[in-house]
């Protein structure tokens, strides 16, 4: 299999910028949540976290949003046709609902 150096770079500084926006967000919203709760001494930010932890939806959005996805990327490694075939599919990715 010969990969294309290019379409690598590009699926590389892709998956960079991406980790580094959902980064962003959730440092913002630790930040707002963290402000909440030093402003109110009986908000108890461990036990909501727990409790968001332990929500089933949030697995059922993140498996739907990433499932098939992953899936393509994986089929594309195992067909050996990377080059080709993950930049398609991050061309035709569409993900769907709220960022998280």
């Amino acid at each position: 299999m010969e990969i294309d150096p290019k379409a690598l770079e590009d699926i590389v500084r892709t998956l960079i910028r991406f980790a580094k926006k959902v980064e962003a967000e959730m440092l913002t919203q630790a930040t707002a949540l963290q402000v909440f709760a030093d402003s109110d001494p009986e908000f108890d930010m461990k036990k909501l976290l727990e409790t968001a932890r332990k929500n089933p939806k949030i697995a059922e959005v993140l498996d739907k949003k990433y499932g098939e996805f992953e899936q393509g990327v994986i089929e594309s490694i195992r067909k050996r046709s990377l080059d080709q075939d993950v930049a398609k599919i991050l061309r035709d990715w569409k993900p769907s609902g709220p960022v998280h």
